[in-house]
């Protein structure tokens, strides 16, 4: 798998959806075959998700490249655009025996919070060769 940190660099200091990230998330989790991606069939498709927009998208992504692993995401008064958290073993927190298999994402808003997260865990599990 591709390095992941430059995509959660820019997904990081995002400030809203944007049609350029998802064409790079797809790109790097092998949705999309590389830079020839422009076609209308994909774009017919529906293949190139909405990924920074959808909150349907990112739960997609995520079940698609972290299957049977737990999510969940909102906004709170600490977290207003949106914050997300992905486990391995348990939804609703992380504890030491889980610490490996967890990550986060606070980001412009819920969609771009989740695919965040999801991507941290990816590059925590291609890390430790789970």
């Amino acid at each position: 798998m591709a390095d992941l940190s430059s995509l959660i660099a820019r997904l990081e200091k995002a400030e809203g959806p944007s049609r350029e990230l998802d064409t790079e998330i797809a790109i790097a989790l092998g949705v999309i075959p590389g830079r020839d991606w422009w076609s209308m069939d994909y774009i017919k498709s529906g293949i190139l998700g909405r990924y920074t927009s959808s909150i349907d998208a990112a739960v997609s992504l995520a079940n698609r490249v972290l299957p049977g692993w737990f999510w969940r995401c909102g906004s709170t008064p600490l977290f207003p655009n949106g914050w997300a958290h992905v486990s391995r073993y348990h939804a609703d927190h992380c504890d030491r025996q889980d610490e490996a298999s967890c990550a986060d994402g606070k980001a412009a808003n819920v969609a771009i919070a989740l695919v965040l997260a999801t991507l941290r865990a990816l590059q925590q599990k291609g890390s430790s060769n789970e």
